[in-house]
């Protein structure tokens, strides 16, 4: 099986072990092997980059990356929402309610909620869906396609600074929200 990818040697573990339990579950049953492939959660970004990266997304030369860069990093690291979150996000989700705040309503299914956008990112998802009709997708034209925050984050005007990283920015939204009041 050294030829099989990972989740396929998962799979192909995990059902050769449900049925030696099965028919050995005894004392001598074997013992459950970890998973293979875990993930391990990519740290968060200082305030420092943080700044840096907003500048960055504010001041790339051409109109639809600056958009898409901006939309990324105000939902990434402002909002909280994976990458795989806005495949599926149309700007009629994203509700502004002036100086109440912006709103954000994900759909993906069992995964459906509402975000709200960090003060400081407010700005930069003002730029990333202006002039955008409410049936748009925020991030790209179909609905089905992967990666979608990747290719743009490489391709970002080059920086002096932290590699770009969509998780990273969740990461950071994340432990902003651990440090909070809320209960």
């Amino acid at each position: 099986m050294a030829g099989k990818s990972a989740k396929t040697r998962n799979d192909y573990r995990s059902r050769i072990l449900g049925v030696s339990r099965c028919v050995a579950s005894g004392i001598d049953a074997p013992v459950k092997a970890p998973a293979l492939g875990y993930r391990s959660v990519r740290p968060g970004y200082s305030r420092q980059e943080e700044a840096q990266i907003r500048r960055v997304a504010m001041r790339q030369r051409r109109e639809l990356r600056r958009r898409q860069m901006c939309a990324i990093v105000a939902m990434t690291m402002g909002a909280g929402l994976a990458p795989a979150d806005l495949r599926t996000l149309f700007v009629r989700c994203i509700i502004d309610h002036g100086d109440g705040g912006i709103e954000i309503k994900v759909t993906n299914g069992d995964d459906a909620r509402t975000a709200w956008v960090r003060r400081d990112y407010e700005t930069l998802m003002r730029m990333g869906i202006e002039g955008m009709s409410p049936n748009d997708l925020v991030i790209g034209e179909k609905v089905d396609r992967r990666n979608i925050t990747t290719g743009i984050l490489d391709r970002a005007d080059a920086f002096d600074g932290p590699e770009l990283d969509a998780s990273r920015m969740r990461s950071t939204w994340l432990t902003w929200a651990l440090c909070q009041p809320i209960p």
